[in-house]
């Protein structure tokens, strides 16, 4: 798998230094399936001429864990990521999507992502550093753009469209307990149908796949190991048949200029391989979820813009288990001035239940400070942000644990 990895990144290095490359801002960064439901301009493909479209965000991020409950739990880490987006568009209706990511590889097990930042009193400077590909896929458009009709066909491995709370461009922490239900690395196919206009009468979005756990086939990392579950535990979605799928509806709305309304609902039934579970065989269940959320953006007046995300979900048979139960609420909003200084205020709240077990309870609250610079040769974006956290877990038996940080991001956004 290691030597197909590195083929695919000989592949996409030839395409790119060998042909001109074109570069859109209308892209989510976020992944395909955002990319079709979040395109505002609709011109994904606008030019029908064979293109490349490039896009480079690079993060690196101080923080400073304090005032915690346990002494461990104070460190200072220094982390980065970097994310490569590549689109080739062949003609009109076919394109070829990859999401190359760089980034510490040893936090993507969803299961340790819901603790406060832990490293034994260790100070960390950018550890566990790995390259693997988040989505790579070929995606066939149909559209008839009088009867305001798209299809897209997408094959080959891609995230879902699972929620979007997690979506890491808003503020410094608040997406990350949202993280651990974020659905990535699936291989199998989808399908997004849009009906309708933004404007006239609402855009309507129905996204539908089935897929399994990409585990075995593009699921290596170059310079480092990813860390995740053994494969014989069983992760829900692991199947090798194409037994899991997900249901999406995205609606979206343009009531004026610089106001959008959008309304999203998605259904997940990750399947289990029974012979392999680890859990109790007669709790062994589907681990099945629903997400709601809503995201409003407003313009006050001329200068100021209020942008709005709230979302809500729950999932049956954590981990395959019938026993456990976890609930997830995330509400924040940001308050931007003149596009360039915005202030994040946000909240989110995760619920674990086991019958067997203590459960716990984790809050996340944070506050954050950004300014973007203004596009120029070097960069087409480039944000800085300062902010502060507190992440207070309370287990069921009245345990509870606290851990404040204060933190600075750096971002470069960079088409071509």
């Amino acid at each position: 798998m290691r030597l197909q990895f590195k083929f695919y990144l000989s592949f996409i290095s030839c395409v790119f230094f060998a042909s001109q490359s074109l570069a859109q801002n209308y892209y989510s960064n976020l992944g395909i399936y955002k990319d079709i439901v979040e395109d505002e301009k609709k011109e994904f493909f606008g030019n029908f001429s064979p293109k490349i479209l490039n896009r480079l965000v690079v993060d690196v991020n101080f923080e400073r864990n304090f005032k915690a409950t346990r002494k461990d739990d104070e460190f200072i880490e220094s982390s980065g990521k970097i994310r490569f987006f590549n689109n080739i568009h062949l003609n009109k209706s076919i394109s070829v999507n990859s999401y190359l990511k760089l980034q510490d590889v040893n936090s993507l097990n969803p299961l340790s992502q819901n603790s406060g930042s832990q490293n034994n009193g260790q100070n960390r400077y950018f550890k566990d550093l790995g390259l693997f590909a988040e989505e790579i896929n070929l995606r066939y458009l149909y559209e008839n753009s009088e009867k305001k009709i798209g299809n897209n066909f997408i094959l080959g491995k891609f995230n879902l469209g699972f929620g979007s709370a997690w979506r890491w461009d808003r503020g410094l922490w608040i997406h990350s307990l949202a993280e651990s239900y974020k659905q990535v690395e699936k291989l199998g196919v989808a399908n997004v149908l849009q009906l309708g206009d933004p404007v006239k009468t609402g855009q309507y979005n129905f996204g539908f796949s089935i897929f399994t756990n990409d585990r075995k086939n593009f699921d290596n990392a170059l310079f480092d190991n990813k860390s995740s579950q053994p494969k014989n535990s069983a992760v829900p979605g692991d199947t090798r048949s194409l037994q899991s799928f997900n249901f999406s509806l995205d609606v979206n709305f343009d009531f004026a200029k610089n106001e959008r309304l959008s309304y999203h609902f998605s259904y997940l039934n990750l399947a289990v391989n029974s012979r392999n579970s680890q859990v109790n065989p007669y709790k062994i269940a589907d681990q099945k979820a629903v997400v709601y959320g809503i995201n409003y953006k407003y313009p006050l007046d001329q200068n100021f813009e209020i942008d709005t995300l709230a979302e809500y979900s729950k999932i049956n048979n954590f981990l395959g288990n019938s026993d456990r139960l976890r609930s997830y609420l995330t509400a924040n909003a940001i308050l931007r001035y003149n596009k360039s200084w915005s202030l994040l205020v946000g909240n989110s709240r995760l619920k674990d239940r086991d019958y067997n077990a203590i459960g716990f309870n984790q809050n996340l609250s944070e506050i954050s400070l950004g300014y973007e610079f203004k596009k120029n040769n070097y960069f087409d974006k480039l944000t800085v942000q300062i902010g502060y956290r507190n992440n207070r877990i309370s287990n069921m038996n009245n345990v509870v644990e606290k851990q404040n940080s204060q933190g600075l991001l750096l971002r470069y956004y960079k088409n071509f």
